[in-house]
């Protein structure tokens, strides 16, 4: 009878190739033998810690707005529409579009077309110079990019996008003999009074 030891499991200390031990990581000379077998509790299951519960969190940032005298917390924003990152750019928008003013600490990327009524506000530079880019092309239009913490405008060439440059919208009036009317007598779309 051999007095070989029973193989009691993963921590056996065999390394053989039919042994349930993983072999040693060479570069950590500290820990030999690691085992194959899931601890008895995922360190990443936040159930077992109230550390990471999100009813236990208290710090919700909060939102105030001087002309309505009143403060927001953000949890509707975190919790009901997922906003995460975007919560207060979300609330942002929303204070905007219901009240007609944003909320304080706020101010808008303001893009606005120099020949037509066409303009947008966002809360990011990109999406307010990706407008602005588009409009320019597809018109031929010059826009002017108000930035939040600028004096003066950055203007947006039609020419710089694959736009033809055009000071003036093409008439919309089919009278075909090139005359010229007073700009008083037109109206916004271009047809006569």
């Amino acid at each position: 009878m051999s007095e070989e030891p029973a193989d009691d499991g993963p921590r056996d200390g065999k390394t053989d190739a039919s042994s349930d031990d993983l072999p040693a990581y060479p570069g950590r000379p500290d820990r030999s033998d690691v085992p194959d077998v899931p601890p008895s509790r995922d360190p990443a299951d936040p159930s077992g810690s109230g550390v990471t519960d999100p009813d236990a969190v208290d710090d919700v940032p909060t939102v105030r707005c001087s002309i309505c005298d009143h403060e927001w917390d953000l949890a509707y924003e975190l919790d009901d529409l997922l906003a995460g990152n975007r919560a207060v750019e979300r609330f942002a928008m929303d204070h905007e579009r219901h009240t007609g003013h944003y909320p304080d600490g706020v101010t808008p990327w303001i893009v606005t077309c120099r020949i037509c009524p066409a303009g947008e506000q966002f809360l990011a530079e990109r999406p307010a110079n990706r407008f602005a880019r588009t409009h320019a092309r597809h018109t031929g239009h010059p826009i002017d990019v108000h930035a939040p913490d600028a004096d003066v405008a950055d203007t947006v060439d039609p020419a710089e996008y694959g736009g033809r440059a055009r000071s003036t919208p093409e008439p919309q009036h089919g009278d075909g003999g090139g005359a010229e009317q007073d700009s008083d007598d037109d109206d916004r779309d271009g047809s006569a009074r």
